[in-house]
């Protein structure tokens, strides 16, 4: 431009304006009067007007050097993108105080380039960048800011009033962090954010051209979680839980199959420490030693060079190795001993020992043997693990356990048996041996129980001649030194005969014992069948039918022999019942009766009459006064001489002597047409009489079965009142009968 050094409002000028048409179809600014303008004012007559700069050539035909200035190329951006789809025009001009009096030129470069800002969506790395934000370039300042809420929509996008400004973010590039994807109301991270940049440009001091662009940003950036879960022996499990908080789509998950970890020894993850490597999801490793490690993890994204890195610290857990102390072993039955669980660091000790299971607090228990048995002990060290073994996402304690077993070797006590001639006769030598149930035993014969002393030593067998009776001890002591003493008493032949009762009835059994011997021999006689397996018992017990005298011989265990002793037992039978009745009835007439025991063998008789009335004796006549029924139970109890009884009940039938005469008969009838004697009995010496008023007699008879029809000498005898006399006996009885009565003839 020529420096006119005029006063301001006359010097020369560059103004762009951005115009638009109206609705009238004229062209009129569209984003203020003046979007660009531009006139130097010189402090004073020099020629140096900011940011102007004076010629250095006097290229123009006047004033000459010095009166031309210039701006150096400087960018103005215009952000049209709220005239989106409209038509406009950049108006530039150029001008002077007056026309044609002086002159200006001037250039212009436009570029229309996307008012956008790039972002790249993922920061990779081991660090929190999430993405890089790109401002178009050549501003002079710029300033970022970020949503407080997140993604914003609509009017709310260019309202600076949603956003906070990012401290010092004045690049053209912005790279965002995870804090700034942190919703600031209430924490929770954010799967996309807004961000807005702030471009300003300048051609004037006192006029910058302001520019604003926001862009929604993804949080594409995998978040790096990982799940570990160790295990005993140095062993660790670790999982990729990563995620991208923005991406949802299954295309743009995380992809674990490429997740790779860097196993390294000691907290730091350093390429002098490094171990191996594994690629996958879920991958278990186990590292040579315990203690403190690292893990270095790197996941993206799928179909993405996005990826994220981090190191874990790890301590890993051995199983302890453990160590037990017994006290002693190779026990006797019922030993009770020490064991100590000498495990290192050890503070868990559980004992299974056979069935039984002990937790013990302290380190050793004190335990008693019966057998042998496998023990096993159960052990863990002070370190552990959490891990959520239940489920209910809360994570519990988890200890490395380790066990180990061992045997602890029982021996039963001896069991000692003595055999040999243990009874022999007077003068006779007597060779015993001592036995047991264990192989290796030692034997030691002492004379007195307890004794320190044997008198003979390490030697089962004992030989001695016998002249009385006599006892040894001997002790038998196990490879393990488990002792048990036993006895043997080595006796004379001495046969004695004892029997619990010599008097038995029939069926009954008598006990009868022989001693003291090795074996016997009995006999019988008369021979009893039932020795015949059991000749050579100490005791037999024998049921003879018939009186029998029995013997026995005592045999030594050398095969000597002493006298032989006998013993009767006498038998006494059982009564054999017979009863004689006379008479074999109870009349009743006279109801006495003589009940005679006739039994064979029979020494005693109880009689129960069934009325209570009872007879010991052997006949008795009894009289019975209740005969209301037909017959009479009576039980006989009869005993030998030995008091063995049998019993028996029989009936006897009641006979009731009865004879009955009717007061009245009618002949002509079909019933009771005759007067006669009506009786269930057998009569003797009957007699029959029937008298009128008069005294007369009108019929008599000497059969019972015999009656009266009515009539005298042929004719009817007259209706009335007539009188009878009987005589008769019953059979087997000699007292005569009579009977007397009135009886009426009816016509």
């Amino acid at each position: 431009l020529q420096n006119g050094q005029h006063n301001a409002n006359e010097n020369p000028e560059f103004v762009i304006v951005v115009e638009k048409k109206n609705a009238n179809g004229n062209w009129v600014p569209a984003m203020g009067d003046t979007l660009c303008y531009l006139r130097p004012t010189p402090a004073g007559s020099g020629n140096n007007i900011a940011p102007f700069y004076a010629g250095t050539t006097a290229t123009q035909n006047s004033p000459g050097n010095g009166k031309n200035i210039y701006l150096p190329w400087q960018k103005v951006i215009i952000n049209l993108s709220s005239m989106q789809y409209q038509p406009v025009r950049i108006m530039i001009s150029a001008g002077d105080c007056s026309m044609s009096a002086h002159y200006a030129t001037g250039y212009l470069a436009g570029e229309c380039q996307s008012m956008s800002l790039r972002a790249n969506g993922c920061a990779a790395g081991d660090t929190d960048g999430v993405a890089r934000i790109a401002a178009p370039k050549g501003a002079l300042q710029y300033k970022w800011y970020r949503s407080k809420t997140g993604q914003l929509n609509g009017e709310a996008i260019n309202d600076l009033s949603n956003y906070e400004l990012v401290q010092g973010a004045t690049d053209s590039v912005l790279f965002a962090t995870v804090g700034q994807f942190v919703h600031r109301t209430n924490g929770d991270t954010l799967s996309q954010n807004t961000f807005l940049c702030q471009m300003t440009t300048k051609m004037n001091e006192t006029l910058p051209v302001v520019s604003t662009v926001a862009v929604d940003v993804g949080n594409n950036k995998p978040s790096l979680v990982v799940d570990t879960i160790l295990g005993c022996d140095n062993q660790i499990t670790l999982s990729d839980r990563s995620f991208t908080p923005y991406y949802t789509n299954d295309t743009q998950l995380v992809d674990t199959s490429k997740t790779i970890w860097y196993f390294h020894s000691g907290d730091r993850a350093l390429p002098g420490n490094y171990i191996d490597s594994l690629t996958g999801g879920t991958v278990t490793f186990t590292f040579p030693s315990s203690g403190a490690h690292s893990v270095r993890v790197r996941t993206r994204t799928v179909g993405e060079n996005c990826w994220n890195e981090k190191t874990v610290k790890i301590r890993t857990i051995k199983r302890p190795t453990p160590a037990v102390n017994i006290s002693r072993n190779n026990l006797c039955s019922g030993d009770t001993i020490v064991i100590t669980d000498n495990t290192p660091g050890s503070n868990f000790h559980k004992w299974f020992i056979g069935d039984s299971v002990f937790n013990s607090p302290a380190s050793a228990i004190r335990y008693t043997f019966d057998s042998t048995r496998t023990v096993t002990l159960l052990t863990r060290g002070p370190q552990y693990f959490m891990y959520d073994t239940t489920g209910d996402a809360i994570p519990e304690r988890v200890y490395c356990y380790n066990d180990t077993s061992f045997t602890i070797h029982v021996q039963q006590y001896p069991v000692l048996r003595v055999d040999g001639d243990t009874i022999v006769c007077t003068g006779e030598r007597s060779a015993i041996t001592a036995h047991s149930n264990l192989d290796s035993c030692r034997f030691d014969w002492y004379y007195v129980l307890g004794s320190t002393q044997p008198f003979i030593e390490n030697d089962p067998s004992l030989a001695v001649t016998l002249n009385d009776d006599v006892k040894y001890f001997v002790k038998g002591t196990s490879s393990f030194g488990c002792s048990t003493w036993d006895s043997t008493m080595l006796k004379l032949v001495k046969p004695r005969l004892i029997v619990d009762r010599d008097r038995i009835c029939s069926g009954d059994t008598a006990t009868l014992k022989a001693g003291e011997a090795s074996w016997f021999e009995w006999t019988s006689n008369p021979p009893d069948p039932f020795l015949a397996e059991h000749a050579n018992d100490s005791v037999i017990k024998v049921s003879p039918e018939v009186t029998t005298t029995y013997g026995v011989i005592g045999h030594g265990s050398n095969g000597c022999s002493s006298i032989e002793l006998r013993q009767q037992i006498q038998v006494f039978p059982y009564p054999i019942l017979h009863v004689e009745l006379t008479p074999d009835y109870i009349d009743s007439e006279n109801p006495a009766v003589q009940f005679s025991d006739q039994s064979e063998y029979g020494a005693t008789s109880l009689w129960n009459f069934g009325n209570g009335i009872t007879s010991s004796t052997r006949t008795v006549v009894h009289s019975f006064t209740d005969l209301s029924q037909d017959s009479i139970l009576i039980t006989l109890t009869a005993a030998n001489a030995l008091g063995c009884s049998v019993d028996t009940q029989f009936y006897v039938p009641v006979g009731i002597f009865s004879v009955w005469f009717p007061n009245a008969f009618t002949p002509k009838l079909e019933t009771n047409n005759t007067f006669k004697a009506f009786t269930a009995n057998s009569l003797e010496d009957f007699e029959l009489y029937i008298y009128d008023r008069n005294g007369s007699l009108v019929f008599s008879t000497t059969d019972v079965e015999e009656g009266w029809d009515g009539t005298f000498r042929g004719h009817d005898c007259k209706q009335g009142d007539y009188v009878y006399i009987s005589r008769y006996r019953r059979a087997g009885v000699a007292r005569t009968m009579t009977q007397k009565g009135a009886l009426t003839l009816l016509r």
